[in-house]
């Protein structure tokens, strides 16, 4: 499997996609897998071979004696509006493309041979969206704008790299990214394991002694012998009463 970057960009957004061409196209079909039942690689037109070297849609998916091969597309001209549409029988969702630009036998190869510039992607979903290659034969994931369970996506050719020597415009490799789909799943069903933040301790205050305790002054007994005394009443040796 390609392990691959992200390095393009996105040019618009979704739109109502048209169902793809089909009257002259060629297809290579690649057997059931864990993801689909069947995927089947078809291109709009193919490149007539040379000598040995032939270029049509199987070469979208293997190599031939360890050398990355190409799909070339075999209209005169540098293959504006040829397309590759992708079909899939059954399959699982997903949500991006693994993809590899250029003629990927020899950077001699390479180079001598246009290369995809911008390619406009539809799916039979109702998806648009168009991309900017980076111009490298190393393999990037092309997200699609959404995830589904597509039956069918287009890659369609909007603009290229201008080859050295040839104008047949060629691409190496195209596939679904199905597994992405259960690393995405393992991460959410994995407990994380980054520990929880500590808990802050609870400063303790100083212990603050209570205040001394006050004894109030003492106070004098009033006197038992004169229970008036508080009332300033006079003492009974002194009361004379009228007529004494």
């Amino acid at each position: 499997m390609f392990r691959a970057a992200l390095p393009f960009a996105v040019l618009t957004g979704l739109a109502v996609a048209p169902g793809p061409v089909s009257g002259a196209e060629s297809c290579w079909t690649q057997g059931s897998g864990q993801y689909y039942d069947a995927l089947h690689y078809c291109v709009s037109s193919v490149l007539k071979p040379s000598g040995k070297w032939h270029y049509g849609p199987g070469n979208l998916v293997g190599d031939e004696g360890g050398q990355h091969l190409a799909w070339c597309e075999g209209v005169r001209g540098p293959g504006i509006g040829e397309a590759i549409t992708l079909r899939i029988d059954n399959g699982a969702a997903f949500r991006r493309l693994i993809i590899a630009n250029g003629y990927g036998k020899s950077e001699k190869s390479y180079f001598e041979n246009a290369r995809v510039r911008i390619f406009h992607v539809t799916t039979d979903t109702g998806l648009s969206t168009s991309v900017m290659l980076p111009d490298q034969p190393q393999p990037v994931l092309l997200p699609l704008p959404e995830v589904g369970e597509f039956r069918w996506v287009r890659l369609e050719i909007g603009d290229i790299y201008t080859g050295s020597r040839y104008n047949d415009t060629c691409f190496d490799y195209l596939g679904p990214d199905f597994e992405y789909e259960d690393e995405l799943a393992a991460r959410q069903a994995t407990p994380s394991t980054v520990p929880p933040p500590p808990v802050p301790a609870i400063e303790k205050k100083p212990d603050i002694p209570p205040p001394p305790a006050v004894t109030p002054p003492p106070q004098a007994p009033a006197a038992a012998s004169d229970p008036f005394g508080d009332l300033g009443m006079p003492d009974a040796d002194q009361l004379r009463l009228p007529g004494q």
